[in-house]
């Protein structure tokens, strides 16, 4: 089995090879050479004019010879003819299909390499111990204000993330294995989400003389 050479779009969107389907037109052209040349001359051995073949053997061949015959042969000639014009014209487009799904494959594999740092960010993010301060007490207001702008930042860096997140995986560029299920990821799927801290701050006591 042949190797995939376009990893990141997870599948050969343009099975074939070129030089596969030259050597074919070559040999159908080749083909189509020989019956064209069986057809010039079984026109020349038909044509009593003709200079190939006069006298008596030569009327006794034409007049004993299968119209059927010339006429198989030309058809065959023309199919074979319309074959390598084909064959010509897929060959051109396969090079350039399959330059367009190189470059295709390119931006699948950056696509791939930020949906995969928008998700480690959304896992660090929330990975941020400063997330823990909530709840906690403070007798000190300014501990207790410097716990709260460390929480507050370790919140906005979740809320960024988690909005960067589903931009990446439903970007225009992003064609490749997880394009197709673009929609079915952001919708089914459970985005890394605030927990119950996003709308807790950080309290504080006083102590009582």
């Amino acid at each position: 089995m042949t190797d995939n050479p376009y990893p990141n779009l997870g599948y050969n969107p343009v099975p074939g090879v070129p030089d596969d389907v030259a050597g074919l037109s070559n040999r159908v052209e080749t083909a189509a050479e020989a019956v064209r040349e069986t057809n010039d001359l079984l026109a020349r051995l038909r044509n009593s004019n003709d200079e190939v073949w006069r006298g008596e053997a030569g009327d006794a061949f034409r007049s004993h010879f299968d119209a059927t015959l010339a006429q198989d042969l030309g058809y065959t000639q023309s199919s074979l003819e319309r074959a390598v014009t084909v064959l010509g014209e897929w060959n051109t487009a396969l090079v350039g299909f399959r330059d367009q799904a190189k470059a295709l494959d390119q931006e699948a594999g950056v696509a791939a390499a930020e949906v995969n740092k928008a998700v480690t960010e959304v896992q660090n993010a929330n990975a941020n111990p400063d997330l823990g301060l909530a709840n906690q007490v403070f007798d000190d207001p300014a501990a207790l204000q410097a716990a709260q702008t460390r929480l507050n930042a370790a919140t906005a860096r979740v809320n960024a993330a988690n909005t960067e997140s589903p931009r990446v995986w439903c970007s225009p560029s992003f064609l490749g294995r997880m394009g197709r299920s673009c929609l079915r990821s952001t919708t089914k799927r459970p985005r890394p989400r605030l927990s119950g801290w996003s709308s807790i701050t950080v309290t504080t006591t006083t102590a009582s003389g």
